[in-house]
């Protein structure tokens, strides 16, 4: 390979992380704006289904944002071994601190918004625990 694959192969690692960050915040985000419009409403079955697609969905991205970190590891390491010389290989994030960094704030919104549907607004009436919408 030759250095610029390098590089061509870390961009593309570091942009599949933005992606999958913006994807992220905005089904989270999605999801608080419809547990407050629609959250009091739902049934304690129904919320929990929701819940629960919500969550497999969040994995997937969660899975799909640490399949790119550990591209831009392998892809680092490779570029120091056939380049010990150095050069400009953008690294991005790829160390525990950038995982640490990276799906630190995405799981902590991912668990607050689940707490604000459960918690928040499905405790706030109670709920509609009849199964009538």
């Amino acid at each position: 390979m030759t250095e610029i694959d390098f590089v061509e192969i870390q961009l593309m690692a570091i942009l599949g992380i933005d992606a999958v960050a913006i994807n992220f915040i905005t089904v989270v985000f999605a999801c608080v704006v419809a547990a407050y419009v629609a959250g009091q409403k739902l049934s304690r079955i129904t919320a929990i289904l929701l819940s629960t697609v919500y969550t497999l969905w969040l994995v997937g991205l969660l899975l799909g944002m640490v399949i790119f970190l550990d591209t831009v590891v392998i892809n680092v390491t490779g570029y120091q071994i056939l380049f010990p010389s150095g050069g400009r290989l953008p690294r991005g994030i790829g160390s525990t601190v950038g995982y640490v960094l990276t799906l630190g704030p995405l799981i902590t919104g991912s668990i607050g918004s689940l707490l604000f549907m459960h918690v928040y607004i499905r405790n706030k009436t109670g709920g509609n625990s009849n199964g009538d919408t």
